[in-house]
């Protein structure tokens, strides 16, 4: 694979990272909500890699955070050329936890924002699942300051395995994302259903927002909509897509 062979850090530089959308959708009235910003990268060849080919490499690399300001800077010029007008759409920025939780990275994200205007209000912070949580206390200190300016916060791709996820689900997330690969299991695993069901129990009373990620099918959206989930985003809604072609 080509994408292994190259310099990350030049790529970086040299602006090969695009950003594509996918929606999120409220499940009673297919309403979009929201945005996921999802990076990929083009490689010296032309050809345009997924997350899976290149984020775990970077983050190992230490590039986390370029990658975060570079995806975060593109994300929103699209996002507020799209949708300045529409308060209610939130975009949303994938953060590894690492980055997450370096203080720099409040004031970064905040300064790309006022430099488009944009409501830190407006933006979802995803704490990605690519780092185990060891510190839940570091964490929920560090979700509140993220609150301050006020971005929104949620924790990406929950599923029963997820470390310290009892702990995590005290926190004040404004969203939990449900995994793909759980989501995708709920019409024939009672163990999935269980688990979603648990969850939405204990989210809803607080007004934390369900989001099931990887929604391939009418019948998982149906059973989603059954358990309590009120949003969704995945292939059956709409494939990521670059901003000029975003629904309004």
């Amino acid at each position: 694979m080509v994408i292994f062979k190259i310099n990350l850090a030049e790529t970086l530089g040299k602006a090969h990272v695009e950003v594509h959308f996918q929606p999120v959708v409220r499940l009673e009235d297919r309403a979009v909500t929201g945005v996921e910003a999802l990076a990929r990268l083009r490689d010296p060849t032309g050809h345009l890699w997924t997350p899976d080919h290149f984020v775990a490499k970077l983050e190992l690399a230490g590039l986390g955070q370029i990658l975060t300001q570079r995806v975060a800077t593109q994300a929103i010029a699209d996002f507020t050329t799209r949708f300045a007008d529409s308060d209610q759409v939130w975009l949303s920025i994938n953060v590894p936890l690492d980055v997450f939780l370096a203080p720099a990275s409040i004031a970064m994200i905040a300064a790309i924002a006022q430099g488009r205007a944009l409501d830190p209000a407006r933006i979802l912070i995803e704490i990605t699942e690519s780092q185990p949580v060891l510190d839940v206390a570091a964490l929920g200190a560090t979700i509140a300051r993220w609150r301050e300016p006020g971005f929104k916060v949620a924790l990406d791709d929950i599923d029963p395995e997820t470390s310290n996820l009892c702990a995590l689900l005290e926190l004040s997330f404004f969203a939990i994302k449900l995994d793909g690969r759980l989501v995708n299991r709920l019409d024939h695993d009672p163990g999935a259903r269980a688990f979603v069901t648990k969850v939405v129990g204990q989210m809803r009373p607080r007004g934390t927002k369900l989001i099931a990620e990887g929604v391939e099918t009418q019948e998982i959206a149906t059973c989603l909509q059954s358990l309590g989930v009120d949003y969704v985003q995945g292939f059956l809604i709409s494939r990521p897509m670059q901003d000029l072609m975003l629904p309004a």
